[in-house]
């Protein structure tokens, strides 16, 4: 998949999901988004509890504790698999990527399709 230098930022629905949300997790979820962005699965990240503290730049805790925020305030998808990791999805990136995708197949067929 080519990289995408860019991509939208849609203001109403960040003001809807944090108007009432600490800075504390409003931050954190840039930073989530920003590596959801670069992975392989755009929209979706699994790393274990000791790299999502990396990335969030605090302790496990606190990292554990704003994830669970996270969660329960429904600005994102976050479920813990068996083994620990940590799995969390961005519904408006992962809509968005399937759309993108969809799209980009569509015009491929109509490049490839035979006049008649």
């Amino acid at each position: 998949m080519g990289k995408l230098p860019a991509g939208l930022w849609y203001w109403a629905d960040h003001e809807r999901d944090f108007e009432e949300q600490p800075l504390m997790i409003e931050g954190a979820w840039m930073r989530i988004q920003s590596k959801m962005w670069w992975a392989e699965e755009r929209g979706k990240l699994t790393r274990n509890m000791g790299r999502w503290s990396k990335i969030l730049g605090v302790s496990e805790p606190d990292a554990q504790r704003i994830l669970n925020h996270i969660k329960v305030s429904k600005i994102g998808d976050v479920v813990t698999e068996s083994n620990g990791d940590v799995t969390v999805t961005s519904r408006r990136m992962m809509r968005d990527e399937k759309t993108r995708k969809s799209n980009m197949l569509r015009q491929r067929r109509f490049r490839t399709k035979k006049p008649k």
